[in-house]
């Protein structure tokens, strides 16, 4: 590196002018002097690269994403009522389960009444439960919204733009957020195994789910 590289040769000439008469020594001084400014200047420059490089990640925005510790992408659509609504302006104080479902299908619709139940148990503790209505009309929501007495929020993204920044691949699939909006790692309440994503429906009324969740929000 070139600061090295200065500084050995600022050491060589400072030896040789003990061995040379006065008017070679202060011909190799003045070098020395031009020499020894240079190597200043790239300390300075190094410096203030990684002062640059320093401030750039202290000011780095979250890094957003479905992996573990990411910021949870956004999620943006209607509540029932047709006004916009956004996953980050509703999500759970503690922890958030954002579940991707549709009335279509099976799966999903056996697991609604698991969801309200959980819902009622644990909303006292920060902990919400976010619905996202995937290719869906509002009206088949509705329905079963009251079948299933269903108050917990719901976001309908007419668009799908969710499926993309969260890899949806089938319904209903699930993620936990903490109450920061990150991606949450767990166990799998159904075989144990870490995930950050819950494929298929789950026992979420069941005291192993609660407990899981109760465990989460300590470790806050």
């Amino acid at each position: 590196m070139p600061f090295f590289f200065e500084s050995h040769r600022f050491r060589h000439l400072l030896f040789e002018t003990t061995n040379l008469a006065s008017g070679g020594s202060i011909k190799i001084g003045m070098e020395v002097k031009a020499i020894s400014s240079k190597s200043f200047l790239s300390v300075l420059l190094f410096g203030a690269f990684f002062a640059a490089l320093f401030t750039v990640g202290c000011n780095a925005s979250p890094r957003t994403g479905i992996a573990p510790g990411d910021l949870a992408p956004d999620i943006k659509g209607t509540d029932i009522q047709g006004k916009p609504v956004s996953l980050q302006a509703v999500r759970g104080k503690n922890l958030t389960l954002v579940n991707f479902w549709a009335t279509w299908c099976g799966p999903c619709i056996t697991e609604l009444p698991a969801l309200q139940k959980l819902h009622d148990k644990m909303q006292g503790d920060g902990i919400k439960v976010v619905g996202i209505v995937l290719d869906d009309a509002p009206d088949s929501v509705v329905e079963y919204m009251n079948k299933y007495k269903l108050s917990y929020q719901m976001i309908f993204d007419a668009e799908g733009a969710s499926k993309r920044p969260y890899e949806i691949v089938g319904l209903p699939e699930s993620f936990i957020l903490d109450g920061e909006g990150r991606i949450v790692m767990l166990p799998d309440p159904g075989n144990g195994q870490l995930v950050t994503k819950l494929i298929g429906p789950r026992q979420w009324e069941s005291p192993a789910v609660q407990s899981l969740f109760t465990s989460l929000v300590k470790k806050k």
